[in-house]
């Protein structure tokens, strides 16, 4: 028997309920996995705050869930930065690699018509 919660047609949003914070919260969501996997982060790096300045978490303290947040966009803010990065460096060195083989192809193809104007040339003389 086939569970009707298990089947999600795709683009089909439904709420998800997850932990966060020690509070459950309801997403609505077309990608239920992602939402608990994005909550599953969510909850290692609060562990990670938690661990790092244990007693400095609740009322009186700073707010950890504006902190988590903060490392996790900072994170992807980073992330987003080094792919870009990386991208540039893909991107320059297929544009001299295409450069290169361009150079040896127009190469190649000049000694060719000079061998070929050679042969021309001796077969006239």
């Amino acid at each position: 028997m086939i569970d009707d919660k298990s089947v999600v047609a795709y683009g089909e949003p439904r709420m998800v309920t997850v932990r966060m914070f020690d509070r459950e919260y309801q997403i609505k969501s077309d990608d239920p996995q992602l939402v608990e996997l994005l909550a599953a982060e969510i909850n290692r790096e609060a562990r990670k705050l938690q661990e790092a300045y244990p007693g400095k978490m609740g009322p009186g303290h700073f707010d950890w869930p504006v902190q988590v947040a903060f490392r996790l966009a900072e994170r992807c803010f980073r992330t987003q930065e080094s792919y870009n990065a990386l991208k540039a460096q893909i991107d320059s060195d297929a544009e001299n690699m295409a450069a290169r083989i361009t150079a040896s192809l127009d190469q190649a193809e000049t000694e060719k018509m000079a061998a070929r104007i050679k042969a021309e040339l001796d077969g006239n003389f």
